[in-house]
């Protein structure tokens, strides 16, 4: 996993403008696959299964994904800026073009959100589920209340991730 910050750091030591693309790309196709692929495929399919039946998968899951999203997210976004000031040089008369602007804005969405809500909120799940007591009626209220606005979280965060990709692809085109 952290293939993708050390590729990074090559590249600016290097200046090496093809690894620097790599360590931007890769992450951000492992980040926004990984998000997707929870959020429209699995999450359905947890919800769908009784709590003793969820807990051994999300114990098991959520570790990784604690190191996989924030590692990943972290370097699709250093790297993007990085990549973002030498573009300003490359497209004339636009010292930020708009699209750039917008992916700056998403990202900051997409970060403030993830390290701010979801990932606390997967934290907090986790610790629930490993200390094998059951929560008491206030905190399994309050839980509700967070999984109810973490759902919200999470489709926002693929709207983003797929208004990103949309970005993205005007750049590249």
């Amino acid at each position: 996993m952290l293939l993708f910050p050390l590729a990074f750091f090559v590249a600016m030591l290097t200046q090496n403008q093809t690894l620097l693309y790599y360590s931007h790309v890769m992450p951000a196709i492992l980040w926004t696959g990984t998000e997707i692929f929870m959020g429209l495929v699995l999450g359905p399919i947890l919800q769908k299964l009784p709590i003793e039946a969820r807990k051994p998968v999300l114990t098991s899951l959520f570790p990784k994904v604690f190191w996989i999203l924030p590692i990943s997210a972290m370097t699709t976004g250093t790297a993007g800026w990085f990549l973002a000031h030498q573009m300003k040089d490359i497209i004339p008369g636009h010292p930020w073009p708009i699209p750039l602007i917008f992916a700056a804005v998403i990202v900051a969405v997409l970060t403030i959100q993830g390290f701010g809500f979801l990932l606390p909120t997967n934290y907090q799940i986790y610790r629930m589920m490993r200390s094998g007591t059951p929560p008491t009626r206030e905190q399994a209220q309050l839980l509700q209340r967070r999984m109810a606005a973490y759902r919200v979280g999470v489709t926002v965060q693929a709207l983003a991730q797929f208004a990103i990709i949309t970005v993205m692809v005007i750049l590249a085109a």
